[in-house]
């Protein structure tokens, strides 16, 4: 007697769910901290965290970063904690409207805000606490980065970031100088040179351990071709 085979609804959801998340979720995470340890050949270097653990911006970025993220969530649970027991414990009017509210932790921007208003069951809205930076960044207001694409024809040519990169190359210069001019990721600042050398406006050379990004005559002339 032939033994019949039945499908299960519940292994058939488990198995897409893990394929979606395993595409959109889990192999561009992969991707991304893969490209931090994978020089330009593809091969493993420890080379770009090393920049990265040198580098005092870098350095200052990552403190930051871990200020603001520790302390917007021990205020958000600060917050939270009492209206949560205030809540249980007490019947008052507005009490429907005080469940709706559910604080979460956001790191961005000064000037940022993010919102979602077309979910018809769920409305939120983030936005910085004010002055919240000047608490890690000693009081001092954001940088302003200057725009080059509102100032010249070489951005739209070959790139914004790439026009930054070719002109900030007036000397030979370490990948992981090129990405404090930005403020980029050593990773997407070595794609973008690899581009640039595939173009012939850029070329490394080797002096010891260290790998120097340099100008060539081609690109020199395009910059000062671009020049304003």
């Amino acid at each position: 007697m032939a033994r019949r085979r039945h499908s299960s609804p519940a292994l058939l959801t488990f198995c897409l769910a893990g394929l979606f998340l395993g595409l959109f979720l889990v192999w561009p995470v992969v991707e991304a901290v893969a490209g931090a340890f994978l020089d330009a050949g593809g091969h493993f270097t420890w080379n770009y965290l090393a920049e990265v653990l040198r580098n005092p911006i870098y350095l200052e970025g990552l403190r930051n970063a871990l200020g603001m993220g520790l302390g917007s969530t021990v205020l958000a649970f600060g917050l939270a904690l009492p209206l949560a027991w205030i809540q249980d414990r007490f019947d008052f009017r507005g009490k429907g409207w005080l469940t709706g509210l559910v604080l979460v932790p956001m790191v961005s921007g000064a000037q940022s805000i993010a919102h979602e208003l077309e979910d018809e069951d769920t409305v939120w809205i983030g936005y910085p606490l004010p002055a919240l930076h000047q608490l890690f960044s000693g009081g001092a207001e954001p940088a302003r980065v200057a725009d080059l694409a509102t100032r010249d024809h070489l951005p739209p040519l070959i790139g914004g970031v790439r026009a930054r990169l070719l002109r900030a190359l007036d000397r030979p210069t370490t990948i992981g100088d090129l990405a404090a001019v930005g403020d980029w990721a050593m990773s997407s600042v070595s794609r973008h040179c690899d581009w640039l050398a595939g173009a012939g406006l850029i070329e490394r050379t080797r002096r010891g351990r260290t790998v120097l990004v340099q100008r060539t005559l081609l690109g020199n002339e395009l910059v000062e071709l671009f020049a304003h």
